[in-house]
């Protein structure tokens, strides 16, 4: 509906009217201008001016204060990415020895059981966002019949003494001469991430497990596995990141199979956590070269049993789309799919009054 004009880096692309566009009623406006705006409070400051007619791409740690701006609609949508914290279950050096810790399932079952995810989004998202629950969340592929795992540390605490973790004279739980202590990573400078962190720290201190908070900065944390990237080397012992459905027609292969363990040989794969699990790798192989709709889901609901069975991760909360569109602009309608892509989808119906 509408065709590239300019493009300055740094500072905005301009689209016009695509006179060809095969719909002749569509687009209804005539000019599309996006703005680069590197700082969200400046979005926020221009939202109010009025200098912008759609901001997008907000925190929830915003929410508070964009939900004062006058003739402006904060939209907040479920989208199909979640925040989520993946356990480290094999070492760094060799993918086929279990972590010390967290290569146990019962442990990892233990401190799921110690988080008090429901605290997180009602005082820390402000209520707008939902427990998550697995992979494909808010999407067709969902398997709806997946709960979360209940927030219940006396459960918790019987299964680390099960496992074999004993409470030591600090407090913090000890095994064969190890402590219960762990290090845990996100991005550093992300607010909500940092406060989370605090909440989570607690919760499993309650329990007798000591986590120690080691954040990089993006750049580093999202490097490569032999770059020191935090998410994938597996020299954190737990990482913190948002991912989810990339697209309308999701592919799970490339995070939960054996083969996508990243390893020094063979660096390229985003199975972060090390989960090897051969029915898994059934499913997934078979999904991808399905192509009955009906089946391919069914084969995607079945992998996302196995993966929540096995716990290789917490699901921690949906995250939301959050997009301002002031009053004068109509036809916007979010989608889950992201801040910009999951917005433009039907930019043709887009009107200023």
């Amino acid at each position: 509906p509408f065709k590239f004009v300019e493009w300055v880096p740094g500072d905005h692309i301009t689209y016009e009217r695509n006179e060809n566009y095969y719909r002749e009623d569509k687009a209804l406006l005539d000019r599309l201008i996006w703005k680069v705006v590197p700082d969200r409070n400046t979005v926020i400051a221009q939202a109010r001016t009025g200098d912008i007619q759609i901001g997008v791409d907000y925190t929830e740690a915003q929410i508070p204060e964009m939900s004062n701006v006058p003739r402006v609609t904060l939209e907040i949508t479920p989208s199909s990415n979640y925040e989520r914290y993946h356990f480290t279950m094999v070492t760094h050096d060799d993918a086929s020895v279990p972590h010390p810790i967290f290569g146990d399932k019962q442990v990892r079952l233990a401190l799921t059981h110690a988080l008090d995810r429901q605290t997180i989004v009602d005082q820390v998202l402000f209520g707008k966002a939902e427990i998550a629950k697995n992979e494909l969340d808010n999407s067709p592929y969902e398997n709806t019949d997946i709960e979360p795992f209940a927030f219940d540390p006396e459960l918790a605490k019987k299964l680390l003494d099960e496992a074999g973790w004993i409470p030591g004279a600090d407090g913090i739980r000890e095994k064969d001469g190890m402590r219960l202590s762990f290090t845990h990573g996100t991005t550093s400078g992300n607010q909500t991430r940092e406060t989370i962190q605090a909440l989570a720290q607690a919760n499993w201190r309650d329990v007798g497990a000591e986590m120690v908070v080691t954040n990089q900065p993006a750049s580093k944390f999202f490097g490569g596995f032999n770059d020191g990237g935090g998410w994938l080397d597996r020299t954190i012992d737990m990482v913190g990141f948002t991912n989810g459905m990339a697209s309308s027609d999701p592919n799970l292969r490339p995070f939960w199979h054996t083969e996508s363990i990243p390893t020094v040989d063979k660096p390229g794969g985003f199975n972060h956590s090390g989960l090897s699990n051969p029915d898994l790798d059934a499913l997934l192989d078979a999904q991808i070269t399905e192509l009955d709709v009906a089946k391919r889901t069914d084969l995607l609901k079945q992998a996302q049993v196995i993966i929540h069975d096995e716990v290789p991760m917490i699901p921690m909360y949906d995250r939301v789309v959050i997009n301002s569109i002031a009053d004068t602009v109509k036809g916007v309608r979010s989608s889950p799919f992201g801040s910009i892509s999951g917005l433009v989808w039907n930019v043709e119906d887009w009107s200023v009054s």
